[in-house]
């Protein structure tokens, strides 16, 4: 199972994110202020129900990687809490019993922990950590504590600047799993650094590769022999204290990694998935190209390739007789499949194509090999809150085992047909519980945020609705608890990627975004989810169009006026707010259409501009936006781009636009950004230094969150704070205000 990622893997196509910040893990804080440790109540004070604050937006508590025990009897699991105080995020292990409910017993605590996992014999906890200063593995003893660490890995450099925070450390290990038998490990890792080499290249110059190197990180990691980056695949032996490495993939750049990894049932074997260099060539491009599936073995280090996949593998699982591998794939712009790969005739079978499983789904057998089990948010175009699906091999049929109204995430491998998963609701906080397979019930162990019970409920109501195409769309209706039917309220609509978390929590798609507070003030919050397609082959305009720009923003359009028909917003109040993909579904509905009156833009955007063609000097890039827009933006296709591309048609704009961006990010703004100014609409940039894709320092949390409410106030309700500290912020909006209206009298300024 391949290692999840620091904050979730995003699917984010922001100048096409590959979210390569995947093992980002920050270094222990220079300063911590003491007190700032995790620290979780018991119970929760009696208080009468009262709002919630962004301080406690920010600092709530958060589960990550529940993991069962060998012997079922105990999960261990992450809990992660920010603090303002220290402008840090701490982590702790945690561990509990499945027998009884309570807080757990936490073994230890550090800046980041990531990729838990329990040793075979139930002895040790391992998990990647930087305590050393490089990520590394680590284990501790839970009974004693003693936690040591297991080797090192020479380190390499971050994988991208892109799409992390700026002081993340060097990586030794990106991810691993134990053998069956407890004696070995393997491990992925990156090519070291050549210093060298570099130096060599920097003196002379060096050919640019546009096939393995992307134009901005040459700036940022100032890695001149960065297209000679390879992936590598190891075993570490506990016995000998040796490791050895068993594979070394071909010069890939930044996008030398491996997808997906499994250990044979026999410990002999091991399947991995990995990009070859002529899948660009051979299919689409990188992003709906082939995956080459190999199995190497550990004492011969012999390579055998298996097959060639068209989607990127995200999941191998051996069956129990190791005569089948499954095969989880998925495009980054469509659905996914689930396959079988015969091992003896090296044919594969497609079980379904209609999948939306998570980025790092569970796979794995159950019933004698008769099913498979992962984790899935619907199945087709209907959306359905993340859980565990099961699907039967014989017949193909696929079937929900968790309750469509929880969303179950991150699971572990089944221990006697149970495993522990993050359990929540848009309702109810997360939690790690223990599932069962059969029946899909789950018990719940540990509330890792008592102080909730004391805060008003929100009224959320899920909805589904098709557009004008017939695609159904979903999303989260978020209302004050006390809303009444017809109250015409304003309306912002957040995007995107909502599958049943808890609206509350400021990670992953809110971590700017403050659902709950502008549900407290009065607004209507809709967070919406697009609607999904299948992906396709070649160059083509018409359904690339669809995909990420007609069909969003019909759906967008047909649920306004529903909600406006009902009474529940005023359609003449409705502002968006967009990260990453929904970022471009922004600044296309502000030169598509008048639906809008004000909008924000975070760190957004996708590749339909002519800048977004040439700036990544990738060919894979550009080979992508050659797919979603029929061609690149010269010649005979340019004519989609003088139609479709929001800078080309950034004139028809008239919504006051709020900007958001890191300081690398920024770059790609620019183009949006100069076009607005271009055409006099109001519009403001801010930058937040050094922080990435996902914001994750907490000032800049809270500073966007507090940003985003005070600009929709302003231009929704025509309200400002009357703190005196944001005088200069409401006399720029006042001057953008005048800006808006002396365009809408035809007279501009």
């Amino acid at each position: 199972m391949i290692v999840p990622s620091l904050r979730g893997a995003t699917y984010c196509l922001f100048v096409i994110c590959l979210c390569l910040s995947s093992m980002a893990l920050l270094a222990e804080p220079a300063a911590k202020v003491a007190g700032d440790l995790i620290d979780i109540p018991n119970a929760a004070k009696t208080n009468p129900k009262r709002s919630m604050s962004l301080d406690e937006v920010i600092s709530m508590r958060e589960v990550h990687q529940p993991q069962l025990s060998p012997d079922g009897q105990q999960v261990a699991y992450v809990v992660k809490q920010t603090f303002r105080s220290c402008g840090c995020d701490r982590a702790a292990l945690y561990i509990a019993n499945t027998d009884r409910r309570g807080v757990g017993r936490k073994l230890l605590e550090e800046s980041s922990i990531q990729a838990i996992r329990w040793s075979p014999d139930g002895r040790h906890i391992s998990y990647l950590s930087a305590a050393s200063g490089t990520v590394q593995l680590w284990r501790i003893d839970p009974g004693t504590g003693t936690r040591t660490q297991v080797f090192e890995h020479a380190p390499t450099s971050a994988f991208s600047r892109q799409f992390q925070a700026g002081d993340a450390p060097a990586t030794g290990i990106l991810d691993y799993d134990w053998s069956h038998d407890g004696s070995m490990i393997l491990f992925t890792a990156i090519s070291t650094l050549d210093v060298e080499k570099n130096k060599e290249l920097a003196d002379k110059g060096f050919v640019y590769d546009d096939m393995n190197m992307f134009q901005p990180e040459l700036g940022q990691l100032r890695d001149w022999n960065i297209a000679n980056r390879r992936a590598q695949l190891w075993v570490y032996r506990l016995r000998d204290g040796v490791e050895e490495m068993l594979w070394e993939g071909p010069p890939m750049g930044i996008f030398a990694r491996m997808s997906a990894l499994s250990w044979s049932k026999n410990d002999k074997q091991i399947a991995f998935a990995y990009f070859p260099p002529e899948a660009a060539a051979s299919g689409d491009t990188l992003f709906t190209a082939e995956t080459e599936i190999a199995v190497v073995d550990v004492d011969t280090k012999k390579l055998e390739v298996l097959a060639r996949m068209r989607d990127e593998v995200r999941n191998l699982a051996w069956s129990s007789g190791q005569t089948m591998l499954a095969v989880l794939s998925r495009s980054i712009i469509g659905m996914a499949s689930l396959n079988l790969l015969d091992l003896r005739s090296r044919q594969v079978t497609n079980l379904s194509e209609n999948l939306a499983p998570s980025w790092n789904s569970l796979l794995v057998w159950g019933g004698e090999d008769r099913r498979l089990y992962f984790e899935s948010g619907g199945v087709g175009q209907h959306r359905e809150a993340l859980g565990i699906y099961a699907l039967d091999v014989n017949t193909k049929s696929v079937l929900r085992v968790t309750p469509a109204s929880f969303r179950a995430s991150e699971c572990s491998l089944p221990v006697q047909m149970k495993l522990s998963c993050v359990w929540q609701s848009p309702t109810v906080p997360p939690s790690p519980a223990v599932i069962e397979l059969n029946s899909g019930k789950a018990d719940t162990l540990s509330n890792i945020n008592p102080e909730l019970e004391n805060i008003e409920p929100l009224n959320i109501r899920e909805m589904y609705w098709r557009n004008e195409f017939g695609d159904e769309t979903s999303g989260y209706l978020v209302l004050p608890a006390k809303s009444e039917v017809s109250s015409h309220r304003p309306l912002v609509i957040m995007a995107y990627g909502f599958d049943g978390e808890y609206v509350a929590q400021a990670n992953e798609n809110l971590t700017s975004y403050p659902a709950r507070e502008f549900a407290q003030r009065g607004f209507a919050v809709l967070l919406f989810n697009y609607p999904r397609f299948q992906d396709w082959t070649g160059r083509s305009f018409e359904k690339g169009s669809r995909a990420f720009g007609y069909g969003p923003l019909s759906s967008l359009g047909t649920v306004i006026r529903q909600l406006a028909s009902e009474g529940v917003v005023d359609d003449a109040r409705v502002g968006f707010l967009g990260h990453s993909l929904g970022g471009f579904w922004v600044e296309f509905a502000i030169t598509q259409s008048r639906l809008f009156q004000a909008v924000e833009i975070h760190e957004g955007g996708t590749n339909a501009e002519p800048g977004t063609y040439w700036f990544p000097g990738n060919k894979r890039y550009r080979e992508f936006q050659e797919h979603t827009m029929g061609g690149p933006p010269y010649g005979e296709s340019l004519r989609a781009y003088e139609r479709y591309s929001p800078t080309l048609n950034a004139d028809k704009a008239r919504s006051p636009v709020l900007m958001e961006f890191n300081t690398v990010s920024s770059i790609h703004a620019m183009e949006m950004f100069s076009a607005l100014r271009q055409a006099r609409v109001p519009v403001e940039m801010v930058v937040y230094p050094g922080d990435g894709h996902i914001y994750s320092q907490p000032e800049h949390r809270y500073y966007s969150m507090q940003r985003n409410l005070d600009w929709f106030e302003f231009w929704l309700r025509d309200k400002e704070d009357g703190d005196l500290s944001k005088a200069e912020q409401y006399a720029q909006w006042h001057k953008l205000r005048d800006q808006r209206d002396a365009i809408a009298r035809g007279k501009p300024n």
